[in-house]
């Protein structure tokens, strides 16, 4: 099974394993945002994705496989969403942990609030997701892990060039919010997600990165994760103004069966950097 290069239609692939290894022997992954889900079982003795599942949250159902909902030794879920904020570590104060959202983000009783320390970036990750959803998915997962998808998205891309010279752009695009991180050696410079409409918004956002930081998009590499193929619209007019654009490959550390290894490593990248080394 091949996908089609925009990679939206609905994607549900499980190896036959899934149904035989022993429970809590595999941990679950649910990367969610406003209007869908992605879901992917890992093996975590053999490093090794076993299912894909994706999903609408209209309704906050999580209706999907048998794997899906069968006991996890443990279960991540990772928001996308533009309610976050980063805090230097050594000036963080729990007790003000409501402040420092509202400050950047204005007031909001409609959002659950999270802390997570970063591993790459000395600061802590404040972050809210909708308070329907985080009961929503408790029920269904009572010892589910809270994450904002800047954790999965930064750190890594933090640690793969902590040690490489010069300035590197990545755009992960989501169904409707993208992020976009731009780093250089081990200092972060820029993590924003923004909405977009359509590809030209798409482009422009990644483009205005370049133009703001004045970064020269004939030496800047990209690199692109999520729903952009290389026969997207979105591709082709970032390919049109930068010279070097690239798409993430799969995860050296990580395995994958014949079934999953036929999807576009891209694709789902914001997924399989949860469980990224």
């Amino acid at each position: 099974m091949l996908l089609s290069v925009d990679d939206q239609e609905k994607i549900s692939l499980t190896d036959e394993q899934a149904f035989s290894v022993p429970a809590g022997s595999c941990s679950l992954h649910l990367l969610c945002r406003d209007g869908g889900w992605e879901a992917g079982l890992f093996h975590r003795t053999e490093q090794r994705w076993l299912g894909i599942h994706t999903g609408k949250t209209n309704d906050l159902s999580f209706n999907g496989p048998e794997w899906l909902h069968r006991e996890h030794g443990s279960v991540s879920v990772s928001w996308v969403g533009r309610r976050f904020t980063f805090i230097p570590s050594d000036l963080f104060n729990d007790r003000h942990t409501e402040d420092y959202l509202n400050t950047g983000c204005g007031r909001d009783t409609e959002h659950k609030t999270f802390v997570v320390p970063m591993k790459h970036l000395p600061a802590q990750l404040i972050f809210g997701i909708y308070k329907d959803t985080t009961e929503r998915i408790r029920s269904l997962w009572p010892r589910a892990e809270f994450h904002h998808q800047a954790r999965f998205t930064v750190d890594p891309f933090l640690g793969r060039n902590k040690n490489s010279a010069g300035k590197k752009v990545q755009a992960c695009m989501h169904e409707n919010l993208m992020e976009i991180v731009v780093t250089e050696g081990n200092q972060l410079i820029l993590y924003n997600v923004t909405e977009y409409r359509n590809p030209d918004e798409a482009a422009y956002h990644v483009m205005n990165a370049y133009e703001v930081l004045r970064l020269n998009p004939e030496s800047v590499p990209v690199t692109l994760g999520g729903w952009c193929g290389k026969n997207s619209a979105v591709y082709a007019l970032i390919f049109k103004y930068v010279r070097q654009v690239e798409h993430f490959p799969f995860p050296e550390d990580q395995q994958f069966s014949w079934q999953l290894a036929e999807l576009p490593a891209y694709r789902f990248h914001p997924l399989f950097s949860q469980c990224a080394s």
